[in-house]
């Protein structure tokens, strides 16, 4: 069941774990995983693209692409929120830190405020 598309999904994770706790020089390497992932998880992986495009969206915020985080989250929470799941809940929490960081853009703003809105909401 393991296949090209999950290599991507966790190369990518252990890039943004790198470039969260390590260097940002990271991010790029982890986009371009997490983008390859993203874009091939189908209709029937909803949790993992959702949790693919969460750190997608979490290295872009990391190299300041604020417009491009925000895009990529919203899109994010939006499938994570048919998916039932815990786990996005849990790692949409560093990409809230690090938009609550940037507090002068208003859509960032709104979506910090979306995800903790979300992660506070019982699953259904």
């Amino acid at each position: 069941f393991f296949r090209e598309t999950d290599m991507a999904a966790m190369r990518g994770t252990v890039l943004t774990e790198l470039a969260t706790a390590v260097a940002a020089r990271h991010t790029g390497g982890a986009i371009t995983q997490l983008t390859e992932a993203a874009d091939r998880y189908g209709a029937d992986m909803a949790r993992s693209r959702s949790l693919t495009l969460v750190m997608l969206a979490q290295n872009h915020a990391l190299r300041g692409d604020f417009d491009e985080a925000t895009r990529i989250g919203s899109e994010a929470v939006d499938l994570a929120r048919t998916v039932g799941s815990v786990r996005p809940k849990d790692r949409l929490a560093p990409l809230e830190r690090l938009l609550r960081e940037r507090r002068g853009d208003a859509d960032v703003r709104g979506l910090a405020d979306r995800i903790a809105r979300y992660r506070s909401d019982p699953l259904p």
